[in-house]
């Protein structure tokens, strides 16, 4: 039974204990600037609003596992 234990804990990909909430536009002008910033386990959250033009269309997470919300209200992308 330990063997199973050790086994899962090596086949779970790691979250870093210090995962980050990275604010739009608070710290980052666009959602894809943020979600570039952002590593696997943070989360971008953006404010209610009106997101238009360069970097707010078209987004890419680049692969990794993050959350992306919304602060409350209505955003508009």
């Amino acid at each position: 039974m330990k063997h199973v234990a050790i086994l899962i804990l090596l086949l779970v990909p790691p979250f870093s204990v210090n995962a980050l909430t990275i604010h739009v536009p608070a710290e980052h002008a666009t959602i894809q600037a943020a979600l570039d910033f952002a590593q696997t386990g943070d989360t971008v959250l953006v404010a209610p609003g009106t997101y238009s033009g360069d970097g707010n269309w078209d987004l890419s997470f680049g692969g990794k596992e993050l959350a992306l919300l919304g602060s409350g209200g209505q955003v508009r992308i």
